[in-house]
């Protein structure tokens, strides 16, 4: 076994009295230590037609599968009440975990902005017999042809800078144009939005993927108290819902209501928006 990975196993095996307390500090002084070994690949089987790789160092992928955590289980929980979609758009996709997973039935467009991200969402479709399009860029309201992205952070929190000189250049996409280009037909068109505080953008960029069959599900962050993304959605109309604990689906008919299911300030909440054509489900 891989240094990082077997000091980061039994890191989390003996804190797990206190919540492993210190995980992320623990890592980053061992990635410093063994900086040849932190950035090996580290390849984990999803299941018996999928493999996903990541940095053997890597904190956030690591605490997913040394855990054995049960990943964003309201995508899996909400696919599954779902007819198949004929698209889906793994917007903000990271390493392309669901792009692996969903691609093996689903045409899958993954996109994502980080330059060094990027690198291993290709590898792991590139592992996957390049099941699905992965795209290096940011998503946008659709208004510019490039964005600055930060180059600081970690992989999974990094997002669009306003500052040229704090980040890369790279190309811009809205929704809409990846529907434009990549939808075949009228199918059910799935969006998972995980895009670090630029939601309003990219639903901006999304106006004729809502007159579509189509369902969003995106992050509203419990650090903002103003549920941006959900504000927006609901002062334009959209019909937003959660996903509770029973899979039972919960209409969000005010700002307030978002707020008060946001209780962890540390913690991603997921919501669902339905497109205009889209039935209730």
């Amino acid at each position: 076994m891989n240094i990082t990975t077997a000091l980061a196993t039994g890191y989390i095996s003996v804190s797990q009295a206190f919540n492993r307390r210190g995980f992320y500090s623990f890592m980053r002084l061992i990635n410093r230590l063994f900086p040849h070994q932190a950035n090996q690949s580290k390849t984990v089987e999803l299941n018996a037609a999928s493999n996903f790789s990541f940095p053997a160092g890597d904190p956030y992928w690591l605490s997913v599968f040394v855990c054995k955590r049960d990943y964003e289980p309201e995508l899996r929980r909400l696919l599954a009440r779902l007819e198949r979609p004929s698209l889906f758009l793994d917007c903000g996709a990271n390493f392309g975990y669901w792009s692996v997973l969903n691609s093996e039935h689903i045409k899958t467009v993954a996109v994502e902005a980080s330059t060094d991200t990027y690198r291993w969402l290709a590898l792991n479709n590139a592992n996957n017999k390049g099941r699905f399009t992965a795209l290096h860029a940011a998503i946008t309201d659709g208004s510019t042809a490039t964005v600055t992205f930060a180059l600081e952070g970690a992989h999974a929190g990094r997002s669009v800078v306003a500052d040229a000189q704090l980040g890369e250049t790279i190309p811009a996409v809205s929704i809409d144009k990846l529907v434009e280009q990549y939808a075949d037909d009228d199918g059910l068109i799935f969006i998972k939005l995980d895009v670090e505080g630029v939601e309003v953008d990219a639903f901006r960029g999304a106006t004729k993927t809502f007159a579509r069959n189509s369902v969003f599900l995106y992050e509203d962050h419990g650090r903002d108290a103003s549920c941006a993304p959900t504000a927006h959605l609901l002062q334009e109309g959209r019909r937003v819902y959660f996903l509770l604990d029973d899979d039972s689906l919960l209409r969000i008919e005010s700002v307030e209501r978002a707020r008060e299911l946001k209780t962890n300030r540390s913690k991603g909440y997921n919501f669902i928006a339905l497109g205009d054509a889209c039935g209730e489900f």
